[in-house]
């Protein structure tokens, strides 16, 4: 980050309780209060909505005292030209539930009238809910249930709206008595007077996890589920079941549906296709990949361009398997947030998170975590966290979060250095009238000349209760400093390890069986990369760098080749500008291509 900005800060009294929160960037105001502060176990979702009238809508598990004998979902809004935004946010709002314990909240907004009005997902007890105002900010909430197979529990709902109307629920489902949470997929449609019908529960695999999502693209039918799958698969191997490790050791996959009718449920899309341990290969290579995805992740369409991001933690396995469980190592706090996106179907580094802290994350957090995603009407795509601050901790060591935020100019190829836009500080964390722990941070899908933000803000870490606020953080996007591009953690450095062919095509890469092709440089690279190939036997040969469109940009090699491995650098690569281009092999038998991306 360069040093040349200002760094603003801006202190704004919450009228409500007459103290005050300083924050970096921008004006905070008070949505509302809770006990319960654990909003979330693991993938946030959106709890903040935009939308396109010019409406903020927020949803929160508001505990009603410290004896949480009550627990509801509850609801607010504010309106752009109806006033001062906390004298909105004073008046309006309400409970959303019609139940004695409720959880977990998230939301999406659906087109009702001639206005917007809130749609929330949740939990109650034995059943899984979603809620549709009667009229934007009325809060008069139509409570529909969705019940799950075999009158097990759905736990932790997440929905989406899509453009017809249509509506979209995925939750893991439990029995009270077993660690698995089963994954079930709902659909939902209403008549003209909003009544609603909700369609038979897809069930898709179990996970030993509850990091799903679902999300309908805004200008096409097409809806993606996404979730965290168990690399062992079903049943777990007995000798690990239940561990840390395994809970950790999963890959990401997705489901699309063209309509969010037709789904091909025996062909999920695996995005980060982890590539096993192998003690065949040498050094660090036996162990195949080491970053496995943990716990959350978010996603959005920009366009009919799905981006996902998410967090990932270190997992080292046995490859002699001579322990039990079969693991040599993990790491629980250093972490790196990566995205994909369904364009490019390439990895890259969002945060950086990979360092030593002496301090108390607990057992669901890294160092950065919940990563929530939004784009503007240009295309930037922007990024939230939430960090462990080391040096801002409370008596029982417990490492206290700040939101920062990073941003993509390029579709998510490169991502800037982070800036942190809360910087909330305990100065005497034995003062138990500070609110210094920023948790579960949202960001609106919708960014205008302002991010929208929805966090909880607590006094320090009290397990599932404690005396906490709802925030809403509005950040002009002018006000933002000048970003550097994100160093990258060292040189070379790439999500997955890079594996010999065999453990390619056994990874599922589909390697051709006459020829086998790969980027032996660095990628991302931003200097000259070496790609190489080999070849079982003489053929012509054409090696050609093309862009995104297909359009040749530079031609490597257009030979008779005799069998054997060949090596050519990209010089030109020196000229180009950032983005993702492909190395294409062409030969009389086929042809194979890498995805390169280049990194200014």
């Amino acid at each position: 980050m360069r040093n040349s900005y200002i760094v603003l800060i801006i202190i704004i009294t919450l009228l409500s309780t007459g103290q005050t929160i300083a924050v970096e960037y921008g004006d905070v105001y008070l949505v509302g209060t809770t006990w319960w502060t654990a909003q979330t176990n693991s993938t946030v979702g959106k709890t903040i909505v935009r939308d396109e009238n010019g409406r903020v809508h927020f949803v929160w598990t508001k505990g009603l005292d410290q004896e949480l004998a009550q627990r509801h979902i509850y609801f607010n809004w504010v309106m752009d030209g109806e006033g001062e935004v906390q004298a909105q946010l004073d008046e309006n709002g309400d409970i959303v539930d019609a139940a004695a314990r409720a959880g977990y909240a998230a939301l999406d907004v659906i087109e009702r009238g001639e206005g917007f009005v809130t749609v929330a997902f949740y939990h109650i007890t034995g059943s899984g809910m979603f809620s549709v105002d009667f009229a934007p900010g009325w809060g008069a909430f139509d409570n529909i249930a969705l019940n799950a197979p075999d009158r097990m529990q759905p736990f932790v709902v997440k929905g989406s709206v899509g453009r017809n109307g249509r509506l979209f629920a995925i939750a893991g489902i439990h029995d009270m008595m077993s660690a698995y949470f089963p994954l079930v997929a709902w659909s939902a449609t209403h008549d003209q007077n909003f009544n609603w019908r909700v369609n038979a529960p897809l069930s898709l695999e179990r996970t030993t996890g509850l990091s799903h999502l679902v999300k309908s693209s805004a200008v096409s039918d097409r809806v993606a589920l996404a979730w965290h799958h168990n690399i062992p698969g079903v049943p777990a191997p007995d000798d690990w079941e239940g561990s840390t490790a395994y809970t950790m050791n999963n890959d990401i996959y997705i489901l699309l549906s063209p309509d969010g009718v037709q789904w091909n449920l025996n062909n999920p899309l695996n995005i980060t296709r982890t590539i096993p341990d192998d003690a065949q290969r040498e050094g660090w290579l036996a162990y195949g990949d080491t970053l496995r995805p943990f716990n959350d992740l978010d996603m959005i369409w920009v366009g009919d361009v799905l981006h996902i991001v998410f967090s990932v933690r270190g997992l080292w396995l046995d490859i002699e398997r001579q322990r039990v469980p079969p693991v040599e190592r993990i790491t629980t706090k250093e972490s790196l947030i990566w995205h994909w996106d369904s364009e490019s179907d390439s990895l890259t580094l969002v945060a950086n998170g990979w360092y030593e802290n002496a301090g108390n994350l607990g057992a669901l957090y890294n160092n950065v975590a919940r990563p929530s995603l939004a784009v503007n009407a240009e295309g930037v795509l922007y990024c939230i966290f939430r960090q462990a601050i080391e040096n801002d901790r409370g008596n029982d060591d417990y490492c206290y979060g700040d939101i920062l935020l990073t941003l993509s100019r390029d579709n998510g190829v490169t991502w800037t250095e982070a800036v942190n836009i809360t910087g909330t500080r305990a100065e005497n964390p034995v003062a138990r009238d500070e609110y210094v722990d920023e948790q579960h941070p949202s960001l609106a899908e919708r960014v205008d000349e302002n991010l929208h933000i929805h966090y909880l803000l607590a006094i320090e870490n009290q397990g599932l209760t404690g005396e906490a606020r709802m925030i809403y953080q509005r950040v002009p996007v002018d006000s933002l400093p000048d970003l550097d591009p994100l160093s990258m953690p060292r040189q070379d450095f790439q999500y997955h390890n890079r594996p010999s062919a065999r453990v390619r095509e056994a990874a599922g890469y589909g390697i051709p069986a006459d020829y086998g092709f790969c980027l032996c440089g660095p990628n991302p690279f931003n200097g000259i990369p070496v790609l190489q190939f080999s070849l079982t036997r003489s053929k012509h040969t054409r090696l050609l760098i093309t862009d995104q469109t297909g359009r040749i940009v530079d031609e490597l090699l257009n030979a008779e080749l005799a069998a054997g491995t060949y090596r050519r650098e990209w010089p030109d690569a020196a000229n180009a500008t950032s983005g993702i281009y492909w190395g294409v092999l062409q030969t009389s038998t086929g042809k194979s291509t890498v995805k390169m991306i280049l990194m200014r």
